[in-house]
């Protein structure tokens, strides 16, 4: 049978997951001519690739994708740094993205998700995307970061504007606002870098700058390119869980009513949803010397997209994986937030926003229906909703918002 997977084809974008499943039983190693990359498709190849960073580089994620519209060329951002570079980078961030620090967080989500489903119950119809999944956690970063709350609302726009250019789908005519979006972003950080050097606040962006590790500090190309993988990666990926999350969770009903009914579950659904419907659908690598997988071979120089949306659904590791089911146990860990050296610095923030948000939503609300069907993004490598037009009734005798359950 001839595999029809392009991850380019409107059809694949729109619903990825019979590609994928014919992928893993036909050909999990599968040269894909438009896209020139190999996908590689099962669980057990995917994670053994991400432990094997010596033969699986990082180094080609940046220039491969965003070439004259990368924002920061004099630096490779983390997500794209081999050993020993990225151990250090990697080192000086996580000394100070502390559980503490995004702990710390909570009552500003809390604030956050508060002022916007006080702006919802004022309606009879809510777009779940624009009006609350994605201003959460751009806000949010722009706490995290620092940035001025004047220029938060501008920072939703930067934020959606570098994500465009790392999914390289967007319109002709859209390309002079992006390349000035990136050139204010850089700007303004750069800006920012200045000034804390010489007064440090109390803020991520101080912390990183003056953070040192074994006499080991961050340039400021560093910096910036560190700034926007933030900005980028603690944004849309977030918005995306949310949504995903939520449409599996209204098209599971009796698993939306044990979950409203015991808000205890609500990490296990936010874990299934990374499982069920992540929001990378892979990332690719760069092969450093010849190799196999799954009896293919590899030659030096290969480009491969590991796609974890499709090893989370690997019939050889989970049960019934095109199910939604909150209730798993005892099955191997999803691969939504990566693996290895690699495994994503934020997800703890993140765990943290859906969490909350979904926590918060069902307390205001006693009843969330669809009032349409959600519109899909049409996106080769990430997997969210455009929007999700939502109709709610208000809890008559609510308990204050974001109370326990």
């Amino acid at each position: 049978m001839m595999i029809g997977y392009n991850p380019f084809d409107p059809a694949v974008m729109a619903d990825p997951y019979p590609y994928f499943a014919q992928l893993r039983a036909e050909a999990p190693v599968h040269y894909v001519e438009a896209a020139q990359i190999h996908a590689i498709s099962r669980y057990e190849d995917v994670i053994a690739a991400l432990k094997n960073p010596g033969v699986f580089s990082s180094r080609s994620l940046f220039s491969f994708f965003l070439d004259e519209l990368n924002p920061v060329p004099e630096a490779s951002p983390i997500i794209a740094l081999d050993a020993p570079e990225h151990t250090r980078q990697r080192a000086l961030i996580m000394k100070v993205l502390t559980p503490r620090v995004v702990g710390n967080l909570e009552g500003f989500v809390r604030g956050v998700v508060r002022g916007l489903l006080d702006r919802a119950a004022e309606k009879d119809e809510i777009e779940f995307v624009s009006e609350f999944a994605h201003p959460i956690p751009a806000y949010v970063i722009g706490e995290l970061l620092g940035i001025e709350t004047e220029r938060r609302e501008q920072l939703v726009q930067w934020a959606n504007d570098v994500t465009q250019v790392s999914t390289r789908v967007f319109a002709e005519d859209e390309l002079g606002r992006i390349r000035g979006s990136i050139a204010e972003l850089r700007a303004y950080f750069e800006d920012a870098i200045a000034k804390r050097r010489k007064e440090p606040r109390d803020d991520l962006m101080s912390l990183l700058i003056h953070a040192e590790e074994n006499g080991e500090r961050f340039t400021d190309h560093e910096l910036l390119a560190t700034f926007f993988v933030l900005l980028a990666a603690g944004n849309e990926t977030t918005t995306m869980l949310m949504s995903n999350m939520l449409i599996a969770l209204l098209r599971n009903e009796e698993q939306f009513e044990r979950v409203r009914a015991d808000r205890s579950l609500i990490p296990a659904a936010v874990e299934e949803a990374l499982r069920f419907d992540a929001p990378i659908l892979g990332l690719t690598r760069y092969v450093t010397r010849p190799t196999a997988v799954s009896d293919v071979e590899l030659s030096e120089g290969a480009i491969v997209m590991l796609l974890y949306a499709s090893a989370n659904r690997d019939e050889r590791v989970y049960e019934a994986p095109d199910a939604f089911n909150i209730f798993r146990a005892g099955e191997r860990p999803h691969l939504a937030f990566s693996h290895g050296p690699h495994f994503c610095a934020g997800n703890a923030l993140a765990r943290l926003e859906a969490t909350i948000a979904m926590e918060m939503l069902l307390d205001r609300f006693s009843s969330i229906t669809l009032a349409r069907e959600p519109e899909r993004t049409v996106l080769p490598f990430t997997r969210g909703a455009k929007s999700i037009h939502l109709e709610f009734e208000l809890a008559r005798q609510a308990k204050p918002v974001g109370s326990p359950a």
